[in-house]
């Protein structure tokens, strides 16, 4: 993968002996010389700029100008360093992203919106009593308590149909649906790193499994029997998630991929700890590739979704390749955003709770196949891949030319 490659080459041009290296999804193993191992565990999350600062102090260190110790007390600077926004704005923007979600990603109402915005704060508390306590939880138990907010906010609050629901427990569920797994997965298939792609599909199937079923035991506590006028039929029909999103776009296209997306995109960024002053470049990126993508899908003579799907990955990754080359950020920060918003995971969360009203014989329902899924993630990878390795030697130009003139300096 390129994070082993970066590691590989500042280990190489560091001369230290021997080493041995592990990377997977949340850790790396690391021994010299045949000494002891060390591991370095990492949470779930993007800061960019330490990010960035990490990246470019790499790339220095590759390019022959720094040592290891001196490098390490860098790197020990850039994590001691504080995020770019606390926790109340970053709450806020928590806030923000799920409820313009129900619209900009999910396609749904104003109403949707704001029954999200209703079970947001509640996601919040949880997630800061995760945080507090250190509970590994966490997105079973954001799931868990969506899944009882969802029907009493149905139920009780907005009257909204059916084919509306899945939107309202969606958008909470947006920064937790793995989507980019499903596609990095791919990716680090075609590129030979067997181990870490097959356990990032693995894990997207698994992890949806977990979201689903942890709605479906939320939905017990307060949504039984909540689909009565629907099924007719009293018990564990009406008692399930629905999983049909037939009634999208109300409002047109345009208006949701030229309008709300603005603001849907800095919610996003502020997630990411992307400064303000750093979001113009990574905003018109993630900006202009949604729309064009919306606007493939919504051509007059269509054409597949699959290739609506590589073309829209391939104009976002030539973009942040792009600007990558131009000012170093690297292109991650830019993909991220895209596929947040096109949530491809969502797709894996429905269709597992599909599964589940297959199984109790519910009538009309069509259970896409986990192989039409890895298409589409493949599908995104394609796209993804063919625009980095095009950019690739440009941006390692790039990166050397930057290197140079800051030892220079």
């Amino acid at each position: 993968s390129d994070t082993e490659d970066i590691v590989w080459k500042a280990c190489e041009a560091m001369s230290l002996p021997s080493v041995h290296l592990e990377i997977g999804m949340r850790s790396m193993q690391a021994s010299f010389a045949g000494g002891p191992v060390h591991l370095l565990q990492v949470s779930r999350g993007i800061d960019a700029d330490k990010l960035v600062a990490t990246a470019k102090l790499a790339s220095s260190v590759i390019h022959g100008h720094g040592e290891a110790r001196a490098a390490s007390r860098v790197l020990q600077h850039i994590f001691q360093q504080r995020a770019s926004y606390g926790r109340g704005v970053q709450a806020l923007a928590f806030q923000g992203l799920c409820s313009l979600a129900a619209i900009a990603a999910f396609m749904g109402t104003y109403e949707d919106a704001a029954g999200v915005a209703m079970m947001t704060p509640f996601v919040i508390l949880v997630q800061e009593l995760c945080k507090r306590y250190k509970i590994q939880l966490e997105p079973c138990l954001v799931a868990l308590t969506v899944g009882i907010l969802t029907p009493l906010v149905w139920r009780y609050v907005l009257e909204v149909p059916t084919c509306n629901v899945p939107v309202m427990y969606l958008s909470p569920l947006l920064i937790y649906l793995p989507g980019s797994q499903l596609i990095y997965g791919a990716y680090e298939i075609q590129f030979g790193s067997l181990v870490n792609g097959a356990s990032q599909l693995a894990s997207c199937a698994v992890r949806c499994m977990f979201l689903g079923m942890a709605l479906l035991l939320g939905w017990q506590v307060s949504g039984h029997n909540a689909a009565l006028a629907e099924t007719g039929t009293a018990g564990a029909v009406s008692s399930l998630v629905p999983a049909s999103m037939s009634c999208m776009f109300p409002y047109g296209w345009r208006i949701i991929f030229g309008v709300w997306n603005i603001p849907m995109l800095i919610f996003a960024f502020i997630g990411l700890n992307i400064p303000l002053r750093s979001m113009l470049l990574p905003g018109l990126i993630g900006y202009l590739s949604l729309f064009l993508y919306i606007a493939l899908s919504m051509l007059p003579v269509p054409i597949p979704s699959l290739i609506v799907d590589c073309i829209g990955l391939f104009v976002a990754g030539t973009l942040a390749s792009l600007g990558e080359f131009m000012t170093g950020t690297p292109s991650v920060l830019s993909i991220i955003p895209v596929l947040l918003m096109l949530a491809p995971g969502s797709h894996v969360v429905l269709s597992v709770l599909e599964s589940v009203q297959q199984e109790q014989d519910v009538d009309g329902v069509n259970v896409e196949s986990f192989k039409g899924l890895m298409m589409q993630g493949v599908a995104y990878a394609i796209g993804l891949v063919l625009a980095l390795q095009m950019w690739k030697p440009l941006n390692r130009y790039g990166v050397a030319r930057r290197s140079m003139g800051l030892h220079r300096y």
